[in-house]
């Protein structure tokens, strides 16, 4: 059984940013943190499907539901340290009130701006790091993506406005790195004008993350 828990904590600007944590009723030592894009919710496919994949790995799920198109953000210029301070605020809150061993960090174009941030802390120098389309044009995302030493896995589509073939291929050639490119896919993953295709993308979006988790034995069992 999931108990889920919908809060929010007060980000900058004294906006407040909404999240939700789901909760086993056996406890988990394990916690996926969802940081979703710009207009790409938590609630969005491949959010989605990854979070009932997680569940079904008895990994808690907290979903970090920044909407940073909002009004109250049009006077904000810059959006990526807006992004990186909040998701620490309330992994920090979150973090005071639960205990994990294991934590698995799904960030999608904004919200990989964040991982930046956050893989920096020692609290997750062992965690997985899932880069879905990844802003790799920003020299911070592609180096984090390229040094980290945490487990990685890269999606991006070759019609992504974030795509390019060099920079790709820095980070398809690092040792240890699992990366997936998806041909004539864009930065919603997603084939345009194809449903049965993106249907098709999603499932092998969600099918490259379950083969990138690893094997932990269930808890509670």
């Amino acid at each position: 059984m999931i108990q889920v828990v919908t809060s929010t904590v007060t980000g900058i600007g004294r906006i407040e940013i909404s999240y939700s944590l789901m909760q086993h009723e056996t406890t988990s030592s394990q916690l996926a943190i969802l940081l979703p894009g710009f207009r790409y919710s938590t609630d969005a496919p491949v959010f989605h499907f990854s979070t009932s994949l997680l569940l079904e790995r008895h990994v808690d799920v907290l979903e970090i539901n920044y909407e940073y198109y909002r009004e109250q953000y049009d006077e904000i210029e810059d959006i990526g340290e807006i992004v990186r301070q909040d998701v620490a605020t309330i992994v920090d809150h979150v973090l005071s009130q639960h205990t994990y061993e294991q934590f698995y960090l799904i960030g999608k174009s904004l919200g990989t701006i964040a991982m930046v941030t956050e893989l920096k802390r020692s609290i997750f120098q062992d965690a997985f790091a899932i880069w879905l389309t990844p802003l790799i044009q920003r020299d911070d995302v592609r180096e984090t993506i390229v040094s980290s030493e945490t487990p990685r896995l890269v999606v991006i589509g070759d019609r992504d406005h974030c795509y390019t073939e060099s920079r790709y291929k820095e980070i398809s050639d690092v040792p240890l790195l699992t990366s997936v490119l998806l041909p004539d896919v864009n930065h919603s993953l997603e084939r345009e004008h194809d449903t049965l295709g993106s249907l098709a993308v999603l499932t092998q979006v969600i099918d490259a993350i379950n083969q990138f988790l690893p094997d932990n034995v269930t808890d509670g069992d």
